[in-house]
């Protein structure tokens, strides 16, 4: 796949991530990713292959990479399942995609994120935006 400035600001690319393609001087996808990848730059990466997905393919890797992650997180706090449920609920989306079922995944997918910020919370004893603003508790 060709990649262009002007595709790179249409999906959102930060303006560092720009700059680093630019850099790199390929408008090829996969061989960016692959130096991305070379350099370290695993943010990059993550990002281009998911604007290059569809939304089917992008849900699939999402599932994979949250299961991935969710033994960790299922030691730490065994009895908080919303990441288990948005999995589940994804899934579902994915074998049915209605309009129930994606209400569901939406639903779950928040309050999993809203798990994670918990746990981030309980780490860092504070919440993250307010880390990243400089600001504390």
């Amino acid at each position: 796949m060709k990649l262009t400035r002007e595709w790179l600001q249409k999906k959102g690319a930060c303006a560092d991530g720009v700059k680093y393609w630019e850099a790199i001087g390929s408008p090829d996808a996969g061989e960016t990713m692959t130096r991305a990848a070379a350099d370290g730059e695993y943010g990059y990466c993550r990002w281009l292959i998911a604007k290059c997905m569809d939304k089917p393919a992008a849900v699939d890797l999402a599932i994979l990479s949250a299961e991935m992650a969710l033994p960790i997180f299922e030691k730490k706090y065994p009895e908080d399942t919303r990441p288990r449920a948005a999995i589940e609920a994804a899934k579902a989306w994915r074998s049915d995609p209605s309009d129930e079922n994606k209400a569901k995944a939406r639903s779950d997918a928040t309050a999993a994120t809203a798990a994670a910020d918990a746990a981030d919370e309980a780490l860092w004893g504070t919440s993250m935006p307010c880390l990243l603003s400089g600001a504390r508790d």
